[in-house]
């Protein structure tokens, strides 16, 4: 058994394999919620507020209702994303510290990974029901982190 204090270490895979797919998807939810809104937000004169308008909209603009639909849709997808990757982060914190198997471990961290960037990928697309699917592959990932570490704890 690994000493506590290496569990936490980058030379252990699991514990480095966790911080590199948590890292990946909070960049993916930065990048949503800095990045890729305010640019939709920008280009389409849809503003949050009335101050936001009056000081980046050029006057005269007028919204355009196709970017308004995107910056909804790309809305709901970073709300998914608050609602589901906080909870993997700590969840897989929390697995990491149980020391489990390291085959196991990166594949639940690969998979909530993937089901979160294709989730996105067919939210964007408004594809269903693959966009249940792919939400269900996160979702099942956490249940089982979360069953895991409950079972370690006894």
């Amino acid at each position: 058994m690994m000493e506590d204090m290496s569990l936490l270490s980058m030379d252990n895979p699991v514990f480095s394999g966790f911080m590199f797919y948590a890292t990946l998807v909070l960049f993916k939810l930065m990048a949503t919620a800095g990045i890729v809104l305010p640019l939709h937000r920008v280009a389409g004169c849809v503003y949050m507020t009335k101050e936001d308008l009056r000081c980046f909209a050029p006057r005269g603009s007028k919204a355009d209702p196709v970017i308004a639909e995107r910056i909804e849709l790309l809305r709901r997808i970073l709300h998914n994303d608050m609602e589901n990757i906080p909870i993997f982060v700590l969840l897989g914190f929390f697995y990491v510290v149980t020391n489990p198997s390291a085959f196991f471990a990166l594949w639940f961290f690969r998979l909530f990974a993937f089901g979160r960037f294709l989730h996105t990928g067919v939210y964007l697309m408004q594809v269903q029901p693959f966009r249940f699917m792919a939400f269900e592959i996160g979702y099942l990932v956490n249940i089982l982190l979360a069953v895991q570490i409950l079972y370690s704890t006894f």
